[in-house]
């Protein structure tokens, strides 16, 4: 058997130490205050253990040393006071160290619990935020009058209440692009109305031109210059007419309609 001591104190708070640890760890922890107090042999270990060691250290050399001393003629006077205060110091470390261990967790914990709450709100407020909301009647009246267009706003009120405020089997995301829709719808009817306006003005300007032309000689650029605007196609062939009455009196000569369209275009545009 190896030499060494024959025994040391063991204190509590060599227990208390051992809270925190694991049964494997408490076994180890416990097996290295026994060699060093008994054997005088050096741990190995480390994290918590060690440092709980290191605490235990002072009163267990104390405790070994008091002893010692004791079976060679006495301890001196005040030698067990001392003892007591130092091991009263290293428990109270130990303790202090639990303690800023526990409330160190303690924040984790609730830092975890805000940042959860956190963001449960935010995903409540962007849920919230996405969610639809009928407009009013005051609303789509305002949004047509400013789009300018003539959209009733009873009517398209009461065709999205029928039908529970979808698009075809999905719900409604944004009234506004509807109204924009709608537009989109009432304005077919228009454009084709415009498009045989517009073809009417430019049988008329074909008409009045001097000289023969092809089939649809100058459609194209005619439809074109018109911007599917019916005024501007008037116009210019109201200049083509123009232009014809001053061919016959010998003031200007002719370039051919689909040219003389563009002529009269810029004309209008001065």
């Amino acid at each position: 058997m190896e030499s060494g001591n024959n025994g040391f104190t063991f204190f509590k708070n060599y227990y208390t130490a051992t809270n925190n640890m694991t049964d494997e760890q408490r076994l180890q922890f416990y097996d290295a205050i026994i060699e060093y107090g008994i054997l005088n042999k050096e741990p190995e270990l480390d994290g918590l253990m060690l440092s709980a060691f290191e605490l235990a250290r002072t009163c267990i050399d104390k405790s070994i040393d008091i002893r010692e001393r004791g079976r060679k003629g006495g301890i001196a006077k005040g030698e067990n006071y001392k003892e007591k205060k130092s091991c009263y110091i290293a428990k109270t470390e130990v303790l202090n160290s639990k303690n800023k261990s526990a409330k160190y967790e303690e924040k984790r914990i609730e830092e975890n619990r805000r940042g959860i709450e956190e963001e449960k709100k935010r995903k409540e407020e962007k849920k919230e935020k996405g969610r639809f909301t009928p407009p009013s009647l005051d609303d789509v009246a305002a949004y047509c009058a400013e789009r300018g267009n003539s959209i009733d706003p009873q009517r398209f009120i009461d065709f999205y209440q029928s039908k529970g405020w979808k698009v075809g089997s999905a719900p409604m995301k944004d009234w506004k692009a509807a109204v924009r829709n709608w537009e989109s719808r009432d304005a077919a009817p228009k454009k084709a109305d415009n498009e045989t306006e517009i073809r009417q003005y430019y049988q008329q300007a074909k008409q009045l031109y001097p000289t023969d032309t092809g089939k649809d000689e100058g459609w194209e650029t005619f439809r074109k210059k018109s911007k599917g605007d019916p005024k501007i196609a008037r116009r210019i062939a109201n200049c083509i007419g123009e232009m014809a009455e001053q061919y016959y009196s010998g003031d200007v000569g002719l370039n051919g309609l689909d040219k003389d369209i563009e002529v009269a275009y810029e004309h209008i545009r001065g």
